[in-house]
This record gives C-alpha cells, structure tokens and sequence, in this order.
C-alpha cells in the first residue's frame, strides 16, 4: 500500500509541476517600451526626497546603502551616510531618459525611531529645471521604502 501512495504522491507532483510549465508558456511576452522609444530632448534631472530620517541599516547581512536610486541598471543616487527627512538628494544631467515610460527603483531605509509609521519617498523628474513628472512611494509601517516608479516623460 506505501509503495502505491509513494508513487501516486510522486505523480500528482509531477504532474502540477508539468501544468505549470505549460501555463508559464502560455504567458504573452512582457513588452519593454522604454528600450525602444526615442531619447527625449533636454537636460533632465532626478530628485528623491524622503519624509523620513534615512540611515543604512546596522543589522543587514549585505553591504546596502541608506538610499539607492537606479535607472535601467545604473545608480542615480547612493547615500551611504544617514540622510534627514526633506532633505532632496538629486542627480544632474541624467543620460538615457525615453518618451514615454521611464521606471526607476528606489530603496530608502528608514532610521529606527521611524520604523514605527508609513514613510514615503517622492521622486521628481525636472527638463531643463521644470518639473516634467513625480511619483511617490509609501511602506507599510516598519518596513523598508522599496519598489518601482514609473515616470512618463512627453
């Protein structure tokens, strides 16, 4: 009788494993605009501002920075040393921004007397020092400020 259950455990398992794989090829293929539409022209610029105290933190287990703003793989803006709240960080003459969708991740992490409440993170885009586009981001209460933003850009 165990043998029997064994190898009708096995076989469910194999099986939800293969109707998965099959339903993982049914997926339509994710489309990426920003790779293919047009530079957009002017001097662009890029502004986090945090309405927390921002600090890394002591008990990681990486190296990670108090504040990473990445677009398209690269950092826009990293701050290893604790940050205040309302103080904008910003990145000049920002290279490779599109018209359309522009999608940047942020990761702030806040100090501990605000780990307690929502914090969030706002991100300004500025064309020639005329704010084009912004976005915020909000953590649950006691969480890091992590996620994507995406900006679209005329």
């Amino acid at each position: 009788m165990r043998p029997l259950l064994v190898t009708a455990l096995a076989l469910t398992i194999f099986g939800a494993l293969a109707a998965y794989e099959r339903f993982v090829d049914t997926l339509p293929e994710q489309i990426h605009t920003s790779e293919e539409s047009a530079p957009a022209a002017g001097k662009f610029s890029v502004e986090l501002t945090l309405s927390f105290d921002a600090a890394k933190d002591d008990f990681a287990l990486e190296n990670q920075p108090a504040v990473v703003v990445r677009m398209a793989g690269r950092d826009l803006i990293r701050e290893e040393e604790p940050l205040t709240a309302g103080r904008p960080l910003r990145a000049e003459d920002v290279a490779g921004i599109v018209q359309g969708q522009n999608a940047f991740f942020v990761r702030a992490v806040p100090a501990q007397d605000f780990m307690g409440r929502p914090c969030a993170a706002r991100l300004r885009i500025f064309r020639d020092d005329d704010v084009i586009g912004e976005n915020t981001l909000w953590s649950p209460p006691g969480g890091l400020v992590v996620g994507e933003l995406v900006l679209n850009v005329e």
